[in-house]
Formats: C-alpha cells, structure tokens, sequence
C-alpha cells in the first residue's frame, strides 16, 4: 500500500510540471507567430511607427492593398470605419465623422482634404480618380488642419506611390470579368546608375460594360474606359540629398451615365413625367432617348527635396496639376426631351510647400513649415429645355434650334447645316480663383 500511495503522489506531483512546461513551449511558438508587424506611416509629416503616432489613423499597407484590390477612395471606405463616399457627376463626395460635402462641380471645395505623395488634390473630381502603383494608403480621422490645412476639418486621405529600388522589378497582371470587363496593368523599374539614379514606370488599362440597360434603345449604361500612367525617378547624388520626380497622367471616358428624373422646381409638379415622359424601370432600365456621355482627365507634375542638413531636415514639395471634364447628359432620364446640358469643367493648380524637421533631445520632435496654394476653376454650363423650345421661338423670338434640332451638334451647340449656332434655354460661366498661404 505506501508503494502504491508514493506512487501515486509522485505522478500527480509531476503532471503540473509537465503541464506547465508544454504550455511555455505553446505560449512561446504562439507568440513568435503573432508578432505585430511594424507599420510606417508619416501622418505627422515624418515617418513613424504606427504604434507611437498619437492619431486617430488606420493604415492600409502594400499586402491589404494588393490583396482587396484598392485603386480608390469607393474601396478605401469599405474597410475604414466613420468613412463614407459617393459620387455624382463624376465628383466624389467623402465624409469623415459626418463631415462632407454634396456639391457635385469641380468648384466644390472638399470637407475631407486628399494628398498623393504629399500634393493636395484641389478638386473633387481628382478625389474620384482611381489610384495606381500604391504603397500604402493613409486615412486620418479630423481635425487635421495644425498639419493639412484647408479643407481637412473632417479629415484627410494620404496616398502613398511605390519608388523605384536599386534592384530590377516588373510585374505585369490581366484580369477578363463578366460584363466584358478587362484590366491590364505593367510596371517595372530599376537602378539607372548605380545608388544615383533609378525609376520606375505604371501603365494601367481598364473597360467593362454596363451591367444595366437603356430600356430606350437597349444599349448598355454606364460603360468606363479608363488608362492612367505614372512615372517616378530618385535621384540621389548623395547620403543626404534626394531628389524626386513624378508625373502622372489619366483619362477616364464613360458612355451614358443613369440620371434619374426629378422636378424642375420642388413641388411644382413640373418633370418630365407631367409632360408624357416614360423613365422607366429606375434605376435598372431608365429610358434615356439621347446618347450621353461624360470624360475626365487629370494630370501633374511635382518635385519632392529631402535635404539632410546636420540635425535637420528640409523638405521642399512643388506641384503643378490639371483637371478637365466634359460631359453631355440626359438630365430627364426619359423618353422625351425635356432637359440636356452640356458641362466643361477645367481646373489648374500649383502649390509649393517648405518644411523643416529637428529633434530637441530624445524626447522631443518638431516641424516648421510654409505653404502657398493657387487654383484657377472655370465651370461652363448649358441648359436646354428642347419641349419649350417651339413656345420660345414663336413668343420670344429665339432662333430655330437649341439641343433638340437634329441638325446641331450635341456636344457644341453648332448647327451642322450652317447658319447660327443654336442658343440653349439657360446659359452661365462660373469662375473662381482661390489662392491662400499658411505658415506653421
């Protein structure tokens, strides 16, 4: 009996023992698995762990982008919380923390401000432009105006682009979708000169047809032709100079884009509808009796200095960008002709912005900086009323014509037989030049 109680004490006394130690070994190998990676971002305007950045930020790195596909601000908004984004008339319309703005023209100012590489996106439309070549995208919760400036009391977007490296890369991808949808895209780059000079170059192709249908003439609505480019060279002559140089250029054309039909003035009663207009199966199978049509085009130019100057850093930022849309639509949304436009939208803009970075002991870190931005916007817009046409040109004298004489030309107001060119119904040019400085 006492050989078997000893016997069993002992067991007893060494399965705590045991237990213990494969729990260490489990601890151990569970630990080593889920080491937090060490994500960089430069929300502060110099880089930082994502872990010491005393914002309210999300980071999208290189893998989340790869692996959801993200090339816009539509896609960013699905992973991001308190992040929301619409669209109309080819303008984005973001808000951050309810903060935003519905404006639809490329004269609205954004309540959430968009940096690419550290160039402020001026425009809304820019704001809707598909992104290419990403490193990591940026998100940060407002306010942020102490650091960004105009325009980001809901908050701001940073975009990140890849630079080229010393060692050679290309890739290449195709992707064939439902809907006829096809996207290509090639890039690649390298070292020019050895630890001197390296670049890098993007070339994106993108189509798909409409998944919805005119129920007028049964074409396919909201077809997209997109091609965007992108070109990046690193220059460093030496351990603390470096200079960068970007340029891009993109191009997005879109065929009958969906209207849908509403009121002239609000409970007048008077649309389309009232007049013997048919829509249709909104928002499935409008009935659009007009082609329609809407492009826009964007490009830049910006020149990046990263100046090491003993315990301090210059950085110098100057870019020039350019934005036009064009756009013919069917305002109606019916089988009738009751109201058109025609829209041109252009924007230009240059801005230059000078920061200098320093540390005070180990504990303390600051930046000064200057920043200067100017944008010239015009906005062209013609509105036509085709059914009153005949009633404006007995009554009030107007010329034959207007967007409903099938001798003119749609996009130009030009009649196509000769004579004068046709007068619309309404017809207006907004001009804005804004220029502000900042010093901080």
């Amino acid at each position: 009996m006492t050989v078997h109680f000893e016997s069993r004490r002992t067991r007893i006394r060494a399965l705590p023992w045991l237990v213990v130690g494969l729990c260490g070994l489990t601890s151990a190998a569970v630990a080593e698995e889920q080491l937090i990676e060490e994500i960089l971002v430069t929300a502060e305007k110099r880089e930082s762990t994502l872990q010491e950045t005393p914002v309210a930020i999300t980071a999208l790195t290189t893998d989340i982008v790869e692996d959801r596909n993200i090339n816009d601000l539509r896609k960013v908004t699905a992973i991001v919380p308190s992040m929301v984004y619409n669209s109309a008339n080819g303008q984005a319309q973001i808000y951050m923390r309810g903060i935003g703005t519905d404006v639809n023209t490329i004269m609205t100012e954004p309540g959430v401000a968009m940096f690419v590489d550290g160039v402020y996106m001026g425009t809304t439309s820019e704001q809707a432009a598909t992104f290419e070549n990403v490193e990591r995208v940026e998100v940060l919760r407002g306010p942020q105006g102490t650091l960004y400036g105009r325009n980001s009391t809901g908050g701001n977007v940073n975009v990140i682009t890849r630079l080229p490296g010393e060692e050679p890369e290309f890739s290449a991808s195709l992707l064939f979708g439902d809907y006829d949808r096809m996207r290509a895209s090639v890039s690649g780059g390298g070292s020019l000169i050895e630890g001197v000079l390296a670049a890098r170059v993007s070339l994106v192709k993108d189509t798909a047809d409409g998944y919805r249908e005119n129920g007028f003439n049964g074409d396919d609505l909201e077809d997209r032709d997109i091609f965007s480019a992108a070109l990046s060279v690193v220059f460093t002559p030496s351990e603390t100079f470096e200079l960068i140089l970007r340029g891009d250029w993109s191009e997005e054309n879109h065929d009958n884009p969906i209207w849908i039909y509403a009121e002239v003035v609000p409970g007048s009663g008077l649309n389309p509808v009232f007049f013997g207009g048919n829509p249709g199966d909104i928002p499935n199978r409008p009935r659009h009796n007009v082609p329609t049509d809407y492009s826009r085009e964007w490009n830049g130019l910006s020149a990046t200095v990263n100046w090491d100057i003993g315990d301090v850093t210059l950085r110098s930022i100057t870019a020039r960008r350019e934005t036009v849309n064009d756009g013919f639509f069917d305002n109606d949304a019916t089988d009738i002709s009751f109201i058109h436009t025609i829209q041109n939208q252009e924007s230009e803009m240059f801005s230059q912005e000078f920061n200098l970075l320093g540390t005070l002991g180990d504990n303390l870190e600051w930046i000064v900086g200057a920043y200067y931005f100017d944008q010239d916007t015009i906005a062209m817009f013609e509105f036509d009323l085709p059914i009153l046409q005949p009633i404006l040109e007995g009554a009030f004298g107007f010329p034959p014509g207007g967007l409903a004489d099938p001798n003119v030309n749609f996009l130009y107001g030009e009649r196509l037989a000769g004579g004068p060119a046709a007068i619309p119904f309404l017809d207006f040019i907004n001009t804005q030049d804004t220029e502000s400085r900042a010093f901080v």
